[in-house]
């Protein structure tokens, strides 16, 4: 089966990807152009977020600008980094079924959330400040310092 899916937010700095991945304990392939699935598509998955009904042509599923690999788990499902359908950004991709260590990592928004954790600390390092974050049984707090 093959439920492939995507979370619909559009990713504008790959930097930031980058860091949102490694924070989740995955990395960013630049320039890998397949990513790892079921292999082929089931017509099995239509949900919201099913990748075919955000922009993504199931013809296309497997292939991809970038990837995002676990590398504890070589030879694992990847999630696929495709230029967003409106040409500005990109769009992650990923087979959810029978997925754990990606879908675990990465699904329910946790690759959204880092994004923006990693676009806080850009900015913050821009500007001369240090960014730290910590996440507890309430969440994710990030804390930006002026150290001058």
């Amino acid at each position: 089966m093959s439920h492939v899916e995507t979370t619909g937010t559009k990713f504008m700095d790959l930097t930031c990807l980058e860091r949102a991945a490694e924070l989740l304990g995955l990395k960013l392939i630049r320039g890998q152009k397949t990513w790892r699935w079921y292999g082929r598509w089931m017509n099995d998955y239509d949900a919201s977020n099913a990748a075919y009904k955000n922009g993504i042509s199931h013809e296309d599923y497997g292939k991809c600008e970038h990837a995002i690999v676990d590398p504890d788990n070589p030879g694992g499902y990847e999630i696929g980094i495709y230029k967003h359908p409106d040409g500005e950004g990109w769009i992650p991709v990923w087979d959810n079924y029978n997925n754990p260590t990606i879908h675990k990592k990465a699904g329910g928004h946790e690759l959204d959330k880092m994004y923006r954790l990693a676009g806080y600390e850009s900015l913050a390092n821009e500007n001369g400040y240090d960014f730290s974050w910590e996440r507890d049984e309430n969440g994710i707090k990030g804390v930006i310092t002026d150290y001058s």
